[in-house]
């Protein structure tokens, strides 16, 4: 069912009003007394929670415990904010909608709606806000610290259908935000439940198993001999590989009469390849049988298992583990290197792991 017949379904024939925020809610900027950095107006007895822009979470609610608190000495310089209320962020962040669960106060990078003129549904109300923000943030004015005004947002318009419609939306949105929470979390747990079985499938105690380099693991790979071969090969570039799914998502063609100088390395079906340039990106992939026999960039080192000693797929995870090992050592140790030397990786890391 389309997005048009859906809703027209479940308006059924009811014509929905269009108003502008100035319509319908009053509304106000937060305030704070300057300037920012006087420890008075911070903490202390009487201290309550002051909500800015970086206290504004992508789930419509603020966070548990706000970065700052208000002292009482500033509390009447500012906007106090009951829970229940609707807030926008308009710097920086833009756009941010929460419906405040405790009591507070505000900042003045924040507008907050006091007051509603229409009959609305408060909940309705701040998913058509965060909706209207998600477009018009674009438009913003400031090339670094983006900014949308009282009086530019007060001309936005939002489509008011009847209460009881109203209700019905915010019943199917919020069903929605619940399943990609759970989602979410789900796929958070499996995650960490994948890193501790791959953890103790692969490590062992000290004399369980015989260690040895990748280098005695492994074949060495021979290169394409442009010179040789007429043929058309799918390149593997070094954007080729998915970061999110360790695939091969893209190539191009070429020949011996287009190959950029980095297009050299054959691959088979089992290959092991990951990105030694740029290793920071963390580009890995296991080639598959649609890739076997395509040429890769020299930017990829190429593990192929010696099957009598490792299977590919467990050469996979042993590259996957000795990558991020990889990239643990360009980051904090050789944080000025950008490259890893594929001859060092093989002979030098997997001895170090064993030692």
């Amino acid at each position: 069912m389309s997005n048009t017949n859906f809703m027209e379904k479940l308006l059924d024939g009811v014509e929905v009003q269009w108003k502008t925020l100035g319509e319908v809610a009053i509304f106000r900027r937060g305030s704070f007394p300057q300037p920012y950095g006087e420890d008075k107006w911070y903490g202390g007895e009487g201290a309550m929670p002051f909500v800015q822009v970086v206290d504004v979470g992508e789930d419509m609610r603020l966070v548990q415990d706000t970065k700052n608190k208000i002292s009482k000495l500033a509390q009447p310089k500012s906007v106090f904010v009951p829970e229940g209320t609707v807030i926008v962020t308009l710097q920086g962040s833009i756009g941010r909608v929460a419906i405040t669960h405790y009591d507070c106060y505000v900042d003045r990078t924040l507008a907050i709606f006091e007051k509603f003129q229409e009959e609305i549904n408060t909940k309705y109300f701040a998913y058509q806000l965060q909706a209207k923000f998600e477009v018009e943030k674009e438009k913003a004015r400031g090339s670094t610290i983006k900014t949308i005004t009282k009086e530019e947002f007060t001309k936005f318009q939002i489509p008011i259908p009847p209460l009881e419609i109203q209700a019905e939306i915010v019943r199917i949105l919020d069903t929605f935000t619940e399943l990609t929470a759970e989602l979410t979390a789900e796929l958070t747990a499996r995650k960490k439940q994948y890193t501790y079985c791959r953890y103790q499938l692969l490590a062992f105690e000290e004399g369980q198993v015989e260690w040895k380099t990748l280098g005695e693991v492994t074949l060495s790979t021979p290169n394409v001999r442009w010179r040789d071969t007429g043929r058309t090969y799918r390149y593997i570039d070094l954007t080729s590989v998915s970061r999110e799914n360790n695939t091969i998502i893209e190539t191009s063609e070429i020949s011996a009469k287009n190959a950029p100088s980095r297009a050299q390395k054959l691959v088979l079906k089992g290959d092991v390849i990951f990105a030694t340039t740029r290793p920071a990106q963390q580009r890995l992939c296991l080639i598959t049988e649609e890739y076997s026999g395509e040429v890769a960039s020299t930017g990829y080192c190429v593990l192929r298992a010696k099957i009598d000693e490792v299977l590919p797929g467990v050469l996979n995870l042993t590259a996957l583990n000795l990558y991020f090992f990889t990239i643990f050592i360009i980051k904090y140790l050789f944080f000025i290197f950008f490259c890893v030397y594929s001859d060092r990786f093989i002979n030098l890391l997997f001895c170090y792991i064993g030692a």
